[in-house]
């Protein structure tokens, strides 16, 4: 039996710290291989995080996608000695990064369905209003608008002038400015700018929506809008105005006519309820589909194609209560200018997190090892 003072007393914490730091130190010298791996392997994440970064800035910097340029001013030899930049040299894709001090002007269009989509007499939708199914082989359904209201008879007055007739020709010399003052669609897909209407940078048909159709209507315009040169595909379709009994009617024939709803889609232009209007006052409700506005964390949000709805049935009221002389217009739709701009997209940011939990996890295995030294 050994003396009460002559027992082992445990270490204090300095000893053990040079204990456990001298034993480590020797675990690390005999997997020096290992220390040599986790000490190299940020420094390849850092040289790949910079060679991929060079790749995509040097993609991103042809010509491609910068704004578009063209030489103005040769010389005898045919050396170029005056370059311009701008939209009007540019390609769809190239546009977006120019510089563009004063935006171009835009007809207010509205969004019309494709004509394979338009609203037809179906199963679920049994009125008899509706065109029948077979329009849509030849591709001639007219487009279909939805009203409602209190006073029925005031309703389809008003409806009546949302679709003013159109001049017998379309031989003017501003047609950006005829179609200004007519209701004008297109199919396409929205822009998030209005630095370029996407229906009249394309080659795609814009829609001439008229009470009747006559065959002079659909024609092929080329024409130029201050230096951009545009090719108008027009085509003439029908509006049809459908009255409907109450809002909870169109809320489940809207609904009903939506691609998610039974697989197939039935699509309206938009739908009017004129609640309590009178002669003395307008009070609107209009239904569109925002199905186009692309509000998600990936995309954009679109430039929906409302206001025309808005100034179309404005319009038409002023119409029903002043005369056919009287007209508030909505001329055109613009964005702000901008300044020029460039492609950028930032590698390192988007996947450094994951590089970063990467390099972490590799320490781990020595800090479970340091914690089981006895």
């Amino acid at each position: 039996i050994l003396p009460m003072d002559s027992r082992r007393r445990p270490a204090g914490f300095l000893t053990q710290a040079n204990a456990l730091l001298r034993k480590n130190l020797c675990l690390q010298k005999r997997n020096l291989k290992t220390n040599i791996g986790i000490t190299i392997f940020p420094i390849l994440i850092c040289v790949l995080l910079l060679v991929l970064q060079n790749i995509i800035n040097n993609e991103l910097d042809k010509p491609k996608y910068n704004c578009g340029c063209a030489c103005v001013d040769t010389d005898m030899y045919g050396t170029c000695r005056k370059r311009e930049c701008g939209v009007q040299y540019s390609t769809l894709e190239q546009v977006w990064s120019c510089a563009i001090p004063s935006p171009p002007r835009w007809p207010a269009l509205i969004q019309v369905p494709q004509p394979q989509f338009r609203a037809v007499r179906t199963v679920s939708q049994p009125f008899d209003d509706l065109p029948d199914p077979s329009c849509r082989d030849s591709l001639s359904c007219p487009a279909s608008v939805l009203i409602t209201g209190k006073d029925r008879g005031f309703a389809e007055s008003v409806a009546g002038g949302l679709f003013p007739v159109f001049a017998p020709t379309l031989n003017v010399t501003d047609y950006l400015d005829a179609l200004s003052r007519i209701v004008v669609g297109s199919d396409t897909i929205p822009g998030y700018t209005q630095l370029v209407e996407p229906a009249f940078s394309s080659s795609d048909t814009l829609y001439l929506l008229q009470p009747q159709c006559v065959p002079f209507l659909s024609q092929t315009i080329s024409y130029n809008a201050r230096g951009i040169p545009l090719q108008l595909n027009i085509q003439c379709v029908e509006g049809v105005l459908l009255w409907r009994e109450s809002t909870s009617v169109i809320n489940d024939e809207l609904l009903k006519g939506y691609i998610q709803r039974g697989g197939k889609t039935n699509e309206f232009i938009a739908g009017y309820d004129f609640l309590s209007s009178t002669e003395y006052g307008l009070g609107i409700n209009v239904w569109y589909n925002s199905t186009y506005g692309g509000k998600t964390a990936f995309s954009f949000i679109a430039a929906l194609r409302v206001p025309r709805l808005v100034n179309a049935v404005s319009n038409a009221y002023l119409k029903y209560i002043r005369g056919p002389g009287m007209e508030v217009l909505l001329e055109y739709v613009k964005d702000m200018p901008k300044v020029g701009t460039s492609y950028r997209f930032d590698l390192s940011s988007l996947i450094s997190p994951l590089f970063f939990t990467w390099i972490v996890e590799l320490l781990f295995p020595v800090s479970m090892m340091r914690c089981n030294i006895p």
